[in-house]
């Protein structure tokens, strides 16, 4: 399993900033474990085309916008400070340094997982190619943030929040 990052021709709002953000990315083993996979054949089978059919389009912003208002507002109810130190983009921020300091991977690697354009010289934008995303799978899955157990998804209460979500979208 991967998530396909990739602009596709009937997805005319598919927004990515660089070529670098064009990618497959492995799914890591946890979030399968949790239901991933069958979450997505849910969704299909009940029509839906995106993995986040809920989130409200956004002109200047994309899908983004939505899902940085939502975290937002979550992080916030929860008593998260607004101190301007986490952020949506912490999430990407932390995979970085994960991947750089504890799983000692490469620059491109972690351009390829994180969707960052990589580095200035010729070598790694032009001649350095990106892996398959099979052949990432064993970084991936070395991926560990210590978080505390997580329950597996439960889809009927998910479709039943989604069809909610959408109606109050609409």
């Amino acid at each position: 399993w991967f998530f396909d990052l990739a602009h596709t021709e009937d997805d005319s709002k598919k927004r990515r900033k660089t070529a670098a953000s064009q990618r497959r990315v492995p799914v890591h083993p946890l979030l399968i474990s949790l239901g991933l996979p069958e979450w997505h054949h849910r969704l299909t089978t009940a029509g839906y085309k995106r993995f986040f059919p809920e989130l409200k389009f956004d002109e200047t912003k994309g899908y983004g916008k939505a899902a940085t208002k939502w975290f937002s507002s979550y992080k916030y109810g929860i008593g998260w400070p607004r101190d301007g130190k986490l952020c949506f983009h912490s999430f990407r921020s932390t995979l970085v340094s994960e991947c750089t300091h504890e799983l000692k991977l490469t620059e491109a690697e972690i351009a390829q997982i994180s969707g960052h354009t990589r580095g200035k010289s010729a070598l790694i934008q032009h001649y350095i190619k990106d892996q398959l995303p099979e052949e990432l799978v064993s970084q991936v899955e070395r991926l560990n943030f210590n978080l505390p157990e997580i329950a597996p998804f439960d889809m009927d209460a998910g479709l039943k929040a989604l069809i909610d979500a959408r109606a109050r979208k609409n």
